[in-house]
């Protein structure tokens, strides 16, 4: 197979030698295409050239292949910015061709993107319209594709039910007309879902059905992931040795494919399964197999799970200091992670939808002034938005940020000679506040969707009272540096079916601030009241607001007279964090304020 592949593109480059015009986009788009899966860089750089070409000829097909082609090679890299404005490009010139098929074919790719990208809803509208237009073509292999890859998006939102429905579906036709290769997928991913609903016996069913077509297909590297999911199932199920058979044949196919990443994900594992049996030796020896494959070939993403788990393992066998060293590292992907995604998702939001707007507006304007001006203003708009947005994520990271500097420094300074207890307990914090950060970053990359009317409410069944107990967990040591007393006037056990992350973002914001004003040697009071209706009261007795700049709190990048207490940093973001999110939750927040007496701010939530 792989001679024949290297011969195939062999031929293919000695036409593009002799080849011109329209012919040679075709050869350029052929050779991108043979190189998706051994040389992505080379692909992209061959159907972009392809790409320059056609907009040369003014061969609107061709450039609507070249686009379909480069969005793909964009997807395989990946980068799915890239990738989501070129297939989109693509599929608006294939609508205008009235070529449906490839059409279809654009959407589905660009919906993958999108999803992979996390924009689940944008995701959903690409492959639905897909959907309606292999059903109006009686495409049933486009169908059941359109139906597996919903049916994907609603999984990635965790809507598992809605997923399974889908994939269901996709079922249905490709037991009746799809490829064994086809089947094999919808296979797959069901077993996936099954996994996710903890209904480990029929996911296995699944998986083994799609073991069976790859096997009969001859396909190494998905009859290796077959195995591999197979395993990951039995340990789940605590079978064990069944679990070690399984991975174990799934790394021998592995090892006859090129792919490291399946290898390094076998071995971490097989590390995995002796871990769960409370063999920590064997599962650190697996581990430190695994981190020497994913640092070589730097499979960061691997590598930041096996990190953690070593850590854990280590901290089993009372090796605190390796835990805390992988601990370190773990973490420290971890926030690289989330600043890159922090990043993208900046871009993706604030640039990527906007700016594929824009460039389809500027396709069709005249080059008058007027509409030029026009362009321009829109994009400094953009700009602007996206300089407030990273303002906001500065602000809202910096406590917890502080709070996991604080427990790593006194680990660093104090891990000899702590007890074992307070080790923990500091790591148990550190492990806390960055799934926090991470909640916060995506719950500050929600807000900027409210203006686009894309933000999806995940209401939850929340006990309020511990809540607060553990945001106020985190401004002890803050508010004892100006010896505040934080007063809780609890009501137990009060519970309100709402969105968690945007209720913690408020109640931070409102205890962060008042804080942040009050005079040294004073107290903060948090009241938690159930009557008819669901009320959290901060109070103060600091620096109070002035009556003239009361219309001002809730706005943006608003500047009170009033300054920190303590020297404290103020981005006038936190107040606006604070309305939006009560807004979208059906809340409502007022205050009561006397300048040089203090603030009450009242939080008001939906029973």
């Amino acid at each position: 197979m792989e001679n024949k592949s290297t011969s195939a593109i062999s031929d293919l480059l000695e036409q593009l030698e002799t080849s011109e015009g329209a012919d040679k986009v075709d050869v350029l788009n052929k050779l991108a295409v043979s190189h998706f899966n051994i040389d992505t860089i080379k692909s992209v750089k061959f159907s972009f050239e392809a790409k320059s070409l056609s907009e040369e000829l003014n061969d609107k097909e061709r450039l609507a292949k070249s686009l379909l082609v480069l969005g793909k090679g964009y997807y395989r890299i990946p980068d799915f910015l890239s990738a989501i404005e070129h297939l989109s490009a693509s599929a608006l010139i294939f609508e205008e061709l009235e070529n449906i098929p490839a059409q279809i074919d654009a959407l589905t790719s660009m919906g993958m993107s999108q999803n992979f990208a996390g924009d689940f809803s944008r995701a959903l509208d690409s492959h639905y319209k897909a959907l309606n237009l292999s059903i109006q073509t009686g495409n049933k292999s486009g169908e059941s594709e359109s139906l597996m890859q919903i049916g994907l998006s609603y999984l990635g939102n965790k809507e598992n039910d809605t997923a399974l429905e889908y994939l269901n579906k996709a079922l249905e036709i490709r037991l009746k007309s799809g490829t064994k290769l086809e089947l094999a997928s919808v296979l797959g991913n069901l077993g996936n879902i099954h996994i996710n609903l903890e209904k480990h016996e029929k996911a296995m069913e699944y998986f083994e059905q799609c073991k069976t077509l790859f096997e009969e297909l001859g396909n190494k590297l998905q009859t290796g992931r077959a195995y591999l999911n197979i395993g990951i199932n039995l340990g789940a199920l605590g079978k064990y040795k069944e679990a070690v058979n399984y991975v174990n044949t799934g790394l021998k196919e592995f090892l006859l494919v090129s792919d490291k990443e399946p290898v390094c994900k076998c071995i971490y594992t097989l590390g995995y399964i002796y871990a769960k049996q409370e063999n920590y030796e064997k599962a650190i020896q697996y581990y430190n197999e695994a981190i020497i494959i994913g640092e070589e070939y730097k499979l960061v993403h691997t590598l930041e799970h096996i990190y953690g788990a070593k850590s854990e393992a280590a901290a089993k066998i009372n090796d605190y200091k390796t835990a805390y060293e992988y601990y370190i590292k773990s973490h420290s992907m971890v926030e690289d992670r989330l600043k890159k995604t922090s990043d993208f998702k900046t871009r993706y939001l604030n640039v990527a939808h906007k700016v594929d707007k824009l460039q389809e507006e500027s396709a069709i304007l005249s080059e008058s002034n007027s509409k030029l001006k026009e362009l321009n203003d829109r994009l400094t708009l953009l700009n602007n938005e996206k300089s407030e947005f990273l303002g906001i994520a500065a602000h809202d990271l910096k406590n917890p940020l502080s709070s996991i500097s604080l427990s790593a420094s006194t680990l660093k300074k104090y891990l000899e000679t702590m007890p074992h207890e307070k080790i923990l307990s500091h790591l148990e914090r550190i492990e806390n506040t960055s799934t926090k950060m991470k909640n916060i970053v995506t719950n500050l990359i929600n807000i900027n969707i409210i203006e686009t009317g894309e933000y999806i409410i995940k209401k939850v069944e929340l006990n309020l009272s511990a809540l607060i107990k553990y945001i106020l967990e985190d401004f002890y040591h803050r508010a004892s540096q100006k010896n505040i007393e934080l007063i809780y006037k609890e009501t137990k056990d009060v519970k309100v079916t709402t969105d968690e992350n945007a209720v913690y973002s408020i109640l931070d914001n409102l205890i962060s601030n008042a804080i942040k004003y009050s005079h040294q040697n004073s107290s903060v009071t948090i009241e938690l009241i159930k009557s008819d209706k669901i009320t959290v009261k901060i109070i103060d007795n600091g620096l109070g607001i002035q009556d003239n700049e009361k219309e001002k709190v809730f706005q943006k990048f608003s500047r009170m007279s009033n300054k920190p207490t303590g020297g404290e940093n103020s981005t006038g973001l936190g107040l606006s964090i604070v309305k939006k999110l009560t807004d979208l939750i059906g809340g409502k927040i007022t205050f009561e304020s006397e300048y040089g007496k203090g603030t009450v701010f009242t939080l008001e939530l939906p029973v």
